[in-house]
């Protein structure tokens, strides 16, 4: 029998199937080839990022908590923390603080935008028609964003008893090009860009303590846009004996604050502190804009924070507030961080006093909350028995409650008009 010899045998491939075989193990080689230069130059790109970030972020450590501020929140900022540009802006400081300035005057500062103009416009009718002894008020200095600065020059002009001097804020701050967003986004949901290391909301707070150095009276009141004079202005309606009178607004109402503002200047255990969180919730106290301020007291509290941060200190308290958010344990606010300061240096009695009224009409002379604007109207601010029952000399009318300004100004106009 005639054995079958394809058994066990191999079987010869055409060579055009084997051409193709060859060819498909070739494409495979140069396609792992080309994905490991991809997956490399990945990799490199990645480690490159990671070594710039690395390089130029700048991070910190205050108590407890640790802020990272990336380095685009850096670009305006002069790395390298240089002590001798440090101790030179302290000497500075300290230099202004031994000035000795009149107490017999005051000086007003407004800080508004572009966006806040309606407002604004209502508050400066408010002291076109109440500031009436300009002996009393040395200037209003207006703050404006510097890429606004051209629109608010007109208001040098502007029909009042007092010298209107526009300022920008890349004037007053040491780090510029702070502002990304406005103050009205740390209530609702900011863009994108804010939540990395910059808030409208700090740079307005922060602006109200650094406008002190440009201040050239003892005291200064500061204005919101959603700010507005209620009664003829007089000096004895916020200071007594040379001593500024405050709203009340203690540790018990904004513990998260005080303790905020006590992480950044590093006065955690300060007595103030410890007697305010055991013993007496009451016993450190300031309210909100309107307020009126020391300049000593402000210069003292940016002294603190520039001697402990340097000139990172302003992107570095950005960064703490957009890492927390308004209600948050690391929210600070420039009242608290000028409480803190002022009674720890054990001078908040040597230019603050209670007067028995502060510097704001509380209840419902004022609408803080969205829920108070449907039952307000002019009268329980401006009217005579209103001003007889709370004699503060500022109402104030919340920007973020969702009320228009057209609604307002026709509320308020027969007490405003010329």
């Amino acid at each position: 029998m005639q054995s079958d010899r394809s058994v066990g045998t191999t079987r010869r491939r055409p060579a055009l199937f084997q051409s193709k075989l060859d060819d498909e193990k070739d494409l495979r080689k140069q396609l792992f080839r080309v994905g490991l230069t991809i997956v490399a130059l990945l990799g490199l790109v990645a480690l490159s990022y990671w070594l710039t970030f690395s390089t130029s972020a700048q991070s910190y450590s205050i108590q407890d908590k640790h802020f990272t501020i990336p380095p685009e929140c850096m670009e305006a900022v002069e790395t390298g923390r240089s002590q001798a540009r440090i101790d030179d802006l302290v000497q500075q400081l300290q230099t202004l603080q031994g000035k000795t300035l009149p107490r017999n005057k005051i000086t007003f500062v407004a800080l508004t935008t572009l966006e806040d103009t309606g407002r604004f416009m209502m508050l400066m009718a408010s002291l076109r028609k109440f500031i009436q002894d300009a002996k009393e008020v040395k200037s209003l200095l207006l703050i404006v964003p510097d890429n606004e600065l051209f629109a608010f020059q007109s208001f040098a002009g502007f029909q009042l008893k007092v010298t209107v001097e526009v300022v920008g804020e890349g004037q007053l701050a040491y780090s510029t090009k702070l502002r990304r967003c406005e103050e009205g986004s740390m209530f609702v949901q900011p863009p994108a860009v804010c939540t990395k290391c910059f808030s409208g909301y700090s740079n307005q707070m922060l602006l109200k303590l650094l406008v002190a150095a440009r201040v050239e009276t003892e005291f200064y009141l500061t204005l919101d846009a959603d700010t507005l004079l209620r009664k003829p202005f007089r000096l004895d309606d916020v200071m007594s004996g040379e001593r500024a009178a405050y709203n009340e607004q203690s540790y018990s109402q904004g513990s998260n604050w005080f303790e905020s503002s006590a992480d950044a200047l590093q006065l955690k255990s300060s007595p103030c502190l410890v007697r305010a969180r055991h013993e007496d919730p009451e016993s450190l106290s300031f309210g909100v804009t309107p307020a009126v301020l020391s300049r000593t007291l402000a210069l003292k509290t940016t002294e603190r924070l520039v001697s402990l941060y340097g000139l990172e200190f302003e992107p570095l308290m950005h960064a703490i507030n957009v890492h927390g958010g308004f209600n948050s344990d690391n929210f600070w606010t420039e009242y608290t961080l000028y409480a803190v300061i002022a009674c720890n240096e054990k001078l908040f009695s040597s230019f603050h006093k209670n007067m028995g009224h502060g510097i704001y009409a509380e209840g419902v002379g004022a609408v803080w909350l969205k829920q108070q604007a449907p039952y307000w109207n002019a009268s329980l601010a401006f009217s005579r028995e209103a001003l007889d029952s709370d004699p503060a000399p500022f109402t104030v009318f919340q920007s973020r409650i969702g009320v228009s300004v057209n609604q307002i100004a026709a509320n308020i106009a027969p007490y405003l008009q010329p």
